[in-house]
């Protein structure tokens, strides 16, 4: 199938089945995961800002597949919880979820196991308070191949998503991600991969 070739060409996405998909869009849309909720891992990222950008006054921080942008927003919140202004862009493949991320409107499913809620209700749904979407922004794009200048964040921010890329592919991914970011913070399985993988984060 055309669109597997592209896809794996193009994005690095590891596929085990044929995409039935009539234009790119589509594609895009059939093989993102949008499996995210709000304060996932929450102690390591904490961590991650701590120990990285507690002096700072400002950060730029891009978080890469954000999915449907709980990411995104959780770390404008915990930010904002340390007295650190930022901007976080999020960066994903599929239209359909940073719809909903610029949305900023969601179901009880991304609020799962929250046990601090900075969202309000919404009717039968979540919204996300105006100052925090007021520094959110949403983009379009690949992973490798990031639409950014070199360093242009202080921080990327990639959890569970090199888990969907080819493994031939890895070292260029993380060398992208390097190349627009001056600290790069993986997801837990996501590190537990290049440790499989043999892929030392120190030599790129």
């Amino acid at each position: 199938m055309i669109w597997n070739l592209i896809l794996e060409e193009k994005f690095g996405l590891k596929l085990d089945k044929v995409i039935h998909a009539n234009n790119l869009i589509e594609a895009l849309d059939k093989v993102s995961i949008p499996e995210g909720y709000f304060f996932r891992e929450k102690k390591e990222l904490v961590r991650f800002l701590r120990e990285n950008f507690s002096e700072y006054g400002y950060i730029r921080v891009l978080s890469v597949g954000c999915g449907r942008g709980e990411e995104v927003y959780t770390i404008a919140y915990l930010c904002r919880t340390m007295n650190i202004e930022c901007d976080v862009v999020g960066l994903d493949i599929s239209m359909k979820n940073l719809m909903i991320g610029r949305s900023g409107i969601y179901t009880s499913f991304s609020l799962r196991g929250m046990k601090e809620n900075f969202l309000t209700k919404w009717g039968s749904l979540w919204r996300v308070p105006s100052d925090l979407q007021k520094n959110s922004h949403f983009v379009l794009g690949n992973l490798m191949r990031l639409p950014f200048k070199d360093k242009s964040f202080d921080a990327v921010i990639c959890r569970n998503v090199l888990i969907y890329i080819s493994r031939h592919r890895l070292n260029e991914a993380l060398n992208e991600m390097r190349r627009v970011g001056k600290k790069l913070h993986l997801g837990i399985f996501d590190n537990l991969l290049l440790k499989n993988e043999g892929i030392n984060l120190t030599t790129l």
